[in-house]
């Protein structure tokens, strides 16, 4: 490799985080509006709590795949990408739940389930970004 092609190699590399980061920060911005309008009780009480836990399992797809496809589009590696992502929105989420928690709209037991609903929906964005890898080395 030569020192340019290294040169390229590392500013693509910086773009993909930034970029990602950046967009990862935006995403979970608009999740954490989307999360003011959901009642309370949906989050307090068992049955829509198991419901609103399987739609967000079910919704990984919904934010894995476009990130995959955006990637190409603008040059970046779209696995670096989608981590990037989903490590800027990691780290607004626990920014914001730590120091500005009323960004959420909710209190108490909804508050702390709206933390642990984020830490599950995180957890099925990062198995679909897996399986999306594994997909995507084998096609």
């Amino acid at each position: 490799m030569t020192d340019h092609d290294a040169a390229r190699t590392s500013t693509a590399d910086a773009r993909t985080l930034v970029v990602g980061l950046v967009l990862g920060l935006f995403i979970a911005f608009g999740f954490a509006l989307v999360i003011r309008l959901v009642p309370a009780w949906v989050l307090i009480e068992t049955g829509p709590r198991v419901a609103a836990y399987v739609v967000l399992a079910l919704s990984a797809p919904s934010i894995v795949l476009p990130l995959g496809a955006l990637a190409p589009r603008i040059g970046v590696d779209p696995r670096r990408f989608t981590w990037a992502a989903i490590s800027g929105s990691l780290l607004f989420d626990g920014t914001a739940l730590g120091f500005v928690p009323d960004l959420y709209g909710q209190t108490g037991d909804a508050w702390a389930y709206t933390a642990a609903a984020l830490l599950w929906a995180f957890g099925w964005i990062a198995v679909t970004e897996l399986l999306v890898e594994r997909w995507r080395a084998t096609a």
